[in-house]
This record gives structure tokens, sequence and C-alpha cells, in this order.
């Protein structure tokens, strides 16, 4: 049975600073140096977005989140980043690292059911389901990983190893499982380990993968480190399955929406420098279209209350610009002179809840023989539209019957599609 929130949702890169709206952020996406949607410089289909040194200004580029709530399917990490090698001018051979390490979730989606479906037949009951997956790729190498212990970790790998976390003492190795164990060596914090068995508040060493080690550990005769560690000075890590290898995971490892998918890798092509990046998309295998069909018909069932987005069509509402005395008991009026909005514009409920107790006013009208007054909203919207002409306009957008249209987003409201019948050969 569909949920009244069927999936959450979170954005890759969380903007810097101040929180950013949806719209805010496809603008600051605009900025990317590359590897746009839906095709990219060189006029070929590019099924993704990229956030590179365009977007680093904006977003908080240091990991990368999922976007969706989902189960992980598939991932890939390289050992090291492998090297592309080209002829140059001159001529001179090059060579472009790019990273193929990528992260594969899968989604399921589909709307919430509508107040009266208790009564509807199963087939009422049942929404409509589509199966997509978000696609994360170039990210950090295996060696990046290694090269900074502390540095945070998928939960989706496999085997475990531990970070040795004493906030900056060393941390003592024993001869036995107790503080009355002789001092075998000391690990600098930030070393990794390997453990073995527990005893009490001991685990035994097993191996050192990285760090250092005062004075180095020697192995016994029987191939073993000795020596035993207090557990409570060691962090959890995880790693990948498998380097250098696509590992299909037989059962889906679930993910939460804004949890860790890794983060940005290097990646370099033939015309530019190295730099870090990710390209993200999300696609589907299904009849994606007869699910948009489907979905608008069920939504036409949902209440009003879940038409959560604001449509504001061109031409047809104007920007009343702010004054100083405007305010909840002098409100705008629409006989008041205002910019003419040149642009259509679908503004989420959740931008206009979040606006200041300021930029909000509910002006209640009387109606004549009844006892429920009208109520008009105006929004204070700034940095969203522009007049015909393109110019930035802002100030006071009034809601008005029939000019300005409430939608559900199980509508797809302004959804268009996109054929693509050639093939990349035919384009050489």
């Amino acid at each position: 049975m569909a949920e009244d929130r069927p999936i959450n949702w979170a954005y890759p890169f969380p903007g810097k600073g101040t929180e950013v709206d949806p719209l805010q952020y496809l603008t600051h996406m605009a900025k990317a140096k590359g590897g746009y949607y839906p095709t990219g410089e060189n006029g070929l289909w590019h099924g993704g977005v990229h956030f590179d040194q365009g977007t680093a200004g904006a977003f908080d580029q240091s990991s990368v989140r999922c976007i969706a709530d989902g189960e992980v399917i598939a991932y890939r990490i390289d050992q090291s980043y492998p090297l592309s090698e080209f002829v140059d001018e001159v001529p001179r051979i090059n060579r472009a690292a790019f990273s193929t390490g990528f992260v594969l979730v899968k989604h399921s989606l589909h709307p919430p059911l509508p107040a009266n479906a208790a009564g509807a037949s199963s087939s009422e009951q049942t929404p409509p389901v589509l199966t997509l997956y978000s696609l994360y790729m170039h990210l950090q190498d295996w060696a990046g990983y290694r090269a900074k212990p502390h540095l945070p970790r998928p939960v989706f790998w496999g085997g475990d190893t531990y970070v040795v976390d004493t906030q900056g003492d060393d941390l003592i190795v024993r001869s036995q499982p107790s503080r009355s164990g002789a001092e075998v060596t000391r690990l600098a914090n930030g070393t990794q380990v390997r453990i073995g068995i527990r005893d009490g508040e001991y685990c035994k060493l097993v191996a050192v993968p990285s760090g250092t080690t005062n004075p180095a550990l020697v192995a016994g005769e029987d191939g073993e480190l000795p020596g035993y560690l207090a557990s409570k000075y060691l962090k959890a890590q995880k790693e990948p399955e498998a380097t250098d290898q696509v590992v299909m995971l037989e059962q889906g490892i679930p993910i939460k929406a804004g949890e860790l998918i890794g983060h940005p890798g290097i990646y370099q092509n033939h015309n530019s420098a190295a730099q870090s990046l990710v390209h993200l998309e999300v696609f589907s295998c299904d009849d994606v279209p007869g699910f948009i069909g489907r979905s608008r018909a069920w939504a036409s069932r949902l209440p009003d209350s879940q038409k959560t987005l604001l449509k504001v069509h061109k031409g047809a509402s104007k920007l009343i610009a702010h004054r100083d005395d405007i305010k909840a008991d002098n409100p705008p009026k629409l006989s008041d002179s205002g910019s003419q909005i040149g642009v259509d514009l679908i503004i989420p409920q959740a931008l206009l809840d979040g606006l200041p107790a300021a930029n909000k006013i509910q002006v209640k009208t009387p109606v004549e023989s009844s006892s429920t007054p009208s109520t008009t909203y105006w929004w204070r919207l700034d940095g969203l539209f522009a007049d015909e002409n393109g110019n930035p306009i802002d100030g006071w957008l009034a809601e008005q019957d029939l000019i300005t249209t409430r939608h559900s987003p199980w509508e797809w409201l302004d959804f268009q599609w996109i054929e693509d019948t050639g093939t990349p050969l035919g384009m050489v």
C-alpha cells in the first residue's frame, strides 16, 4: 500500500551558507563548466548533469549524498585512478586521470493513496509504480580513502577495518588483553588496523594496513603480529568488497535520502585540466510516458491539500514592487501598478512556506450571502521572476483563481518528451 509520503528526497550536495530552494538550485547548476542535460558540448546525448568547478562555489561538494530513499545494487571503486594516454600538440604523449568509480541506486516511485481509497476496488487502491535508478559516476578511488583514514565511508561497503581514534595520543599495544600487559609498541592516531577476536575490553591485533608503529612490529614464527588493543579507541571503517571491478550486490542494501554515497573523484578531458567532478543521472527502464499518464489520472483523485505546486503563467500576473508601507494591515492591492511577469514558473509550496513572516500576507474579503470570506494570498518573491524582456523583477504576487493555478506534483506539469531515434555512429 502507498504511504502519504511515498519517498524522501535530498540534494546530492547541500548549498553553502543559506538554505537553497529548488529554483536557486537550478540556477546554480547552470554554472557548471560542462556536462549538461540532455546534450553535451559535442552534440551527443548526455543523460546526466555534472557538478564540477563551476558549481563548487555554490554547493558543498566535499561528499556525495543519495538523492532519494532506495537500495544500493551495484558499485565500483578504482584502486587508483586509471590514466588515458593521448597525443597532444608537438606531438607529445599526455596522460589524463579519469575515475571509473560509481554507485547505482534503485528507487521505487509511486503517488500516495487518495483519502477515499478505503471503499475503492483493489485496482483503484493500487497506485502506478515506476522503478527508477540514480547513478553517481567518477567517484574517489580507494587510494584516496587510504590516504585519509578519517574520511567517512559509505555504509554499503563490505568488511570492516578500524582506525585508531585517540584524539591525538598514541595507542599502546599490550602483550596481554589488559592494562597490566607489557607495552609492545605504540600506534599513532589515525593508524588503520585489522583486528581479530575480542577479549573483554581488548581485541587481538591482526594487521596494520597503513600508519606508523613505534617501534616497528615484527610477526612471530606463526606469522601473526603480537599484541592487543583497547577497543574503545578504535573506530570502525568500511572497506569495498573489491576494487577495479563492478560489485553486484545479490541483495540491495537500503540507503536513505541524504546518506553518504561517496566522494567526488578526479576526471580530465583531453582539452582541460584534471578536476574534481561528479556525473549524476536518473533513468528508468520502464515505460515512463505510460507511468506519467497513469499518474496524472491518479492525481485527479487526490485532495486539493496535495496540490503543492503554484504555477504562475506568463503574461497573466504582475509583480507589485515592495514599498515600506506594505505590511499585514496595509497589503498590496490588485489595482497597484506593477511589472507584468514574462515567464512561466512553477513554485513549490515548501518555498512559499519558508518565506519570512513579513513576506506573507493574507487578505480576507467578505462574500455576499456567505459566512466564509474569500482569502487572497500575497507572497513577496525576490530573485525568481523576469519581465517579457528578461529583466529581473521582484515584488508581491497575488494568488488569483484562473490566473495562478494549483497542481499536484503527480500531474507532472509541463513535462515534455525528447525522443532520439538516431545512433552515436550517425553523429560522427
